[in-house]
């Protein structure tokens, strides 16, 4: 399956930064997953993946459950669950973001990273 076209779209240069990271076994969030583009990708890399999104209607890969969860309230999961966090165009829609950047520090694990992508208008 291809997944990136070596475009500029900000999923494809995510893409080409998270090949660079051997996936498999790694428990990774998708938040907000959005369509599920990202976690698909991550899923087919062997990541076990958890998603969650305000909409997961909108989410749409096979055998992998979206769960609803607010970026603005705690989020669902114990402390240092996970060893990556995707935070994908959503950071630019908060009015409080060092909140979101706190519950993602502390659901991550110690040594965990997060991926956090905001558009850019200069490149539209």
């Amino acid at each position: 399956m291809l997944y990136f076209t070596g475009s500029k779209d900000i999923k494809d240069l995510l893409l080409r930064v998270l090949l660079q990271k051997n996936m498999a076994g790694l428990s990774v969030l998708d938040f907000p997953a959005g369509s599920g583009f990202t976690s698909g990708y991550l899923k087919n890399r062997g990541a076990v993946v958890t998603a969650w999104d305000m909409f997961p209607e909108f989410f749409n890969v096979e055998n992998l459950n979206c769960s609803p969860a607010d970026l603005q309230q705690a989020f669902p999961s114990e402390n240092n669950k996970f060893d990556v966090a995707i935070f994908q165009e959503g950071i630019e829609h908060l009015p409080d973001q060092l909140f979101a950047l706190k519950e993602f520090h502390r659901i991550l694990k110690e040594d965990g990273t997060l991926y956090v992508t905001t558009p850019n208008y200069s490149n539209l």
